[in-house]
């Protein structure tokens, strides 16, 4: 039955692969076959997928890369098929997305096309937060967007996940960002990591604030947050956000959706907006846009964060990926409203200064 899969499967000497959908992997599916056969064909299948994800490497390093691009779709879409749809895959079929969305990401970067790569890593950090490989390559693309700081974040978290610490293009580029950042070395002795001993739980930056550790105190935070938001207290709104995020970080609750973190980060952003600090928010988004990589809210509030630090390609580029999402989202076609008006305004006014410089 895996004939049709072997045949879709170019080869170093074959045209592009010009479709782009799932693999063929047979007509036969666990609903119209004895339970003992269908385990049989879903192993064979992932055999198959495995075949299929080393033709894709070696077409990469055959410089094919496109023919290698249009295979990894097609696995990926394979892949997300048999788990029942995007959200719903999990354990090794989680792990084999992560992967292929990763070394998209790697061709991507070696063509170049940064915000490519950086949506694939997304991907792939979705899948498996830990991804090492994916981290790294979404640094990389971030620095050639100049997004400078979320490159180091994501440098920083490689290596402090990395317990070998034996990849020396990673540490070299990690001191490179500090030093064009001008950040501080925050490492510690090893005479004051051992007076200091075990490193505690960041303390409750609001203890003041009494708030249970259940989904259903989230859910009361964030709507207390959103109504003070509302009536003009955003500093409030922030403390109510960051005490229920605190909650989430430090595992004081347990088993939270990712779809309600990603909203309090979502929404604290916004905050941070209101209050001008486009760092934060662009972090907040960043860390919804790990947990759900086609979030419109986080993509769209990062570009806002770009534009208020003055950055118009990058912030016009995240406004107009949000709304290939949601072409109907109001929030994004504000945005892309304002985005247009600056960018209008800084065209004139170089326009200006060109003009003056002729005046004799």
């Amino acid at each position: 039955t895996w004939e049709r899969l072997e045949a879709s499967l170019p080869h170093a000497d074959a045209g592009p692969a010009h479709v782009c959908g799932p693999l063929n992997l047979g007509g036969c599916t666990g609903a119209n076959m004895p339970h003992g056969h269908a385990q049989r064909l879903a192993h064979a299948a992932m055999e198959r997928i495995d075949d299929a994800v080393y033709q894709a490497d070696f077409l990469y390093w055959q410089d094919a890369l496109e023919e290698s691009l249009t295979l990894y779709g097609q696995i990926i879409n394979t892949i997300e098929e048999d788990s029942g749809g995007r959200a719903k895959a999990k354990g090794q079929n989680a792990t084999k997305l992560s992967a292929c969305h990763s070394s998209r990401a790697l061709i991507y970067c070696k063509q170049e096309k940064w915000n490519m790569a950086e949506e694939d890593c997304n991907n792939a950090l979705y899948y498996d937060d830990k991804n090492l490989k994916a981290l790294y390559r979404r640094a990389l693309a971030y620095y050639h967007q100049n997004k400078k700081q979320s490159a180091f974040e994501d440098l920083k978290r490689h290596e402090q996940l990395d317990s070998t610490g034996g990849n020396v293009h990673v540490h070299d580029f990690h001191e490179r960002l500090k030093e064009e950042l001008q950040i501080e070395d925050e490492t510690v002795s090893e005479s004051e990591d051992e007076s200091v001993g075990p490193k505690e739980m960041d303390p409750d930056p609001h203890p003041e604030i009494e708030m249970a550790g259940t989904l259903a105190s989230l859910d009361k935070a964030k709507f207390q947050a959103n109504a003070l938001f509302q009536a003009g207290d955003s500093a409030g709104a922030l403390k109510i956000f960051t005490k229920a995020l605190w909650l989430c970080d430090s595992g004081v609750a347990t088993d939270i959706p990712k779809d309600t973190i990603e909203v309090l980060h979502a929404n604290r952003a916004r905050v941070y907006l209101d209050l001008k600090m486009h760092l934060e928010a662009t972090r907040d988004c960043q860390a919804g846009l790990v947990l759900n990589p086609t979030s419109v809210k986080c993509m769209v509030r990062r570009g806002m964060a770009a534009l208020g630090d003055g950055k118009l390609p990058a912030a016009q580029a995240d406004i107009k990926k949000a709304l290939e999402w949601a072409p109907r989202d109001v929030e994004a076609r504000r945005a892309l409203e304002l985005v247009t008006m600056r960018k209008k305004f800084v065209e004139q006014k170089n326009k200006k200064v060109e003009t003056d410089k002729r005046v004799p």
